[in-house]
């Protein structure tokens, strides 16, 4: 197994920057079965997660700090 990080992408809101925001670190084969156990886990990311698009709260999660980061930091 791997660890698998699991990022929301940064977003802004009001003029106000938010930067990307590691969610988890979980030991597992794939970034989608980390996505999976978050999901078992964790009862916020739960609710608001929507797994079609890969969007927490409407903002995208990536498996890597640069790709979250990529559009506002």
């Amino acid at each position: 197994m791997n660890t698998q990080e699991i990022w929301v992408q940064g977003h802004r809101v009001n003029g106000e920057n938010h930067p990307a925001v590691l969610l988890a670190s979980i030991e597992a084969e794939t970034f989608d079965d980390a996505l999976a156990e978050l999901i078992e886990t964790d009862e916020t990311f739960a609710r608001h997660f929507d797994r079609r698009d890969h969007k927490f709260w409407g903002c995208t999660v990536f498996a890597t700090e640069e790709k979250a980061r990529g559009r506002f930091g």
